[in-house]
């Protein structure tokens, strides 16, 4: 079986495992909270949002800003 495998289908199937992903859900308040996972792990989580749309639009605000993002030591 893995002797037909190409490097790039092994790549992908690790990808699927080791994906990172965020993942919308709504807690008990109704509020939408976006999840930022690593292998089904939750990472981080946003505040609560009184709509999808609201948590899509945090979730494109983190992946457009967060790259370039420093990194600040707490006092």
């Amino acid at each position: 079986m893995f002797d037909s495998l190409r490097f790039a289908d092994l790549a992908e199937l690790l990808e699927d495992f080791m994906a990172h992903y965020f993942e919308i859900k709504q807690n008990k308040k109704g509020e939408f909270v976006a999840y930022f996972k690593y292998n089904a792990e939750t990472m981080f989580w946003t505040e609560g949002y009184s709509s999808k749309a609201a948590a899509k639009n945090a979730i494109e605000s983190m992946k457009k800003n967060g790259p370039g993002a420093e990194l600040r030591d707490a006092e």
